[in-house]
């Protein structure tokens, strides 16, 4: 992708090498080259599907403070059931989730199970929804899952689902 950068500077394609910087910066987080990126991207947006993106990447490095930081500046901007709002507040609500802060874990999902409509979306939040409640207040992960498993039969966590609400 630095390569494209260098590239699309060297033709003119200054948009290209904007969004090939961004992905770098976005998916690659830890390393040298988003670091690189970061650099050139200084003084330029950033705008917010890739701070999302970011953050997803951040959560799954488990670098759950650096990315509820960056997750919390999108959430203040777009709210359920905006996609974006959607996806910042489950990789958030993920990050806590494996901070095993299961009680903000569930404040956080609640709006994403409630208010967001997506199939790629809902059904991970309703799952990540369901692990927190079952630590703090097993009763609501029982319907939690049993709503998983209802509104998702064809989901890959709906088995799961059933298997815990059992």
């Amino acid at each position: 992708l630095l390569a494209i950068c260098d590239l699309a500077r060297a033709q003119g394609l200054y948009n290209v090498e904007h969004r090939a910087l961004l992905e770098v910066w976005a998916t690659s987080p830890l390393s040298r080259e988003a670091q690189r990126a970061k650099e050139r991207l200084k003084g330029l947006p950033l705008p917010l599907k890739w701070k999302v993106r970011r953050g997803e990447a951040l959560v799954e490095l488990h670098r759950h403070g650096p990315a509820t930081e960056l997750l919390a500046g999108v959430m203040s901007q777009v709210d359920p059931p905006d996609e974006l709002s959607c996806r910042a507040h489950l990789a958030f609500g993920r990050a806590l989730r494996k901070e095993r802060q299961h009680r903000r874990a569930i404040q956080m999902l609640t709006p994403v199970v409630e208010k967001c409509t997506s199939a790629e979306y809902r059904p991970q939040a309703l799952y990540v929804l369901g692990y927190s409640q079952s630590v703090v207040d097993p009763r609501s992960a029982i319907t939690t899952y049993a709503t998983l498993a209802r509104d998702y039969p064809e989901h890959g966590y709906a088995d799961d689902a059933l298997f815990f609400e059992a």
